[in-house]
């Protein structure tokens, strides 16, 4: 079975199939997940345009109140999540730079405090 770009998915879901099959020599199980994890992607772009600007709903009862597709929005990305990490693939890819973030001097810098107190 190849590793073609399966017709049925949106554009996130063709985006993410693309760089995690790139060049990669997928087994039946991981190609099964990997087609979940694209729909789950193109299914996260639809909540997103359905929740749109409307944060809030007006419920059956009248009651303003969280708009119910934003908890649904969060449990497929959670799910999406997920899936990338057991398939491997969740990670960023570290930067090509050898030149250390903000966050590393910081830590660096606190990392030397601590030290410079319990040597006193």
């Amino acid at each position: 079975m190849d590793d073609k770009i399966p017709a049925e998915l949106g554009e996130s879901g063709r985006d993410l199939w693309a760089g995690v099959a790139n060049g990669r020599g997928m087994t039946a199980a991981s190609r099964a997940l990997l087609l979940n994890a694209c729909r789950m992607a193109d299914r996260l772009d639809d909540l997103v345009e359905k929740i749109g600007d409307r944060l809030t709903v007006i419920n059956h009862q009248g009651t303003e109140t969280i708009n119910p597709l934003i908890a649904e929005h969060r449990m497929q990305y959670t799910a999406l999540a997920q899936v990338l990490a057991k398939m491997g693939v969740a990670e960023l890819p570290k930067p090509k730079s050898d030149k250390k973030s903000s966050r590393d001097e910081l830590a660096a810098k606190r990392a030397a405090r601590v030290a410079a107190t319990k040597a006193v």
